[in-house]
């Protein structure tokens, strides 16, 4: 009699569609980036690069903006500044622009020029000395990436280094470029 009752549950198994698949990665996820919700806005900030020039998120309106915050005391950071700077010349003279935060603090100039001359960088470096931009952008630890779409929204946070020279890191941008047009 017991197995009257399962009877239906049989039938039910044998002619209901499989559970759907897990939905497959996307683009953000590939390269280990979390998706923000629509609609965050990015905080403005107003830093001095090594040149001593004021530069502002607003100066990059209509383009897509890589925040990267870093130190030159983090390890992960420096492994990740080689491939960032293929990532840079790789989309030179397109709708997008890294940046470079240095949250060095103290005398950071002194200590970030060297360090971005030593290696050959060719893309904005910032100084965030006082850590008023880091701390506005929540960030916990380094290296920290953010992508700001063209009118200052957030659009995804990746924590820890990338190898920016990936297919998956091409994949994304080329995606969000795709967007900016």
């Amino acid at each position: 009699m017991a197995w009257r009752a399962a009877l239906p549950l049989c039938w039910l198994a044998m002619v209901a569609p499989a559970w759907p698949a897990e939905r497959p990665p996307d683009v953000f996820e590939r390269f280990g980036v979390a998706e923000f919700a629509e609609g965050q806005r990015a905080p403005a900030f107003a830093l001095k690069d090594l040149a001593g020039r004021t530069v502002t998120l607003e100066q990059f309106q209509g383009k897509l903006v890589v925040v990267n915050f870093w130190a030159t005391w983090c390890e992960p950071c420096e492994w990740e500044m080689p491939s960032m700077e293929a990532f840079a010349r790789r989309y030179r003279g397109r709708p997008v622009v890294l940046l470079a935060v240095s949250v060095d603090t103290g005398a950071s100039d002194i200590i970030v020029r060297p360090y971005v001359q030593g290696k050959g960088l060719s893309f904005p470096v910032l100084l965030d000395s006082t850590l008023r931009t880091s701390r506005a952008y929540r960030v916990r630890g380094l290296p920290t990436t953010f992508f700001v779409g063209p009118g200052g929204q957030f659009i995804g946070q990746a924590q820890g280094p990338r190898d920016w020279t990936t297919s998956q890191a091409t994949a994304l941008v080329d995606h969000l470029l795709a967007r900016v047009r």
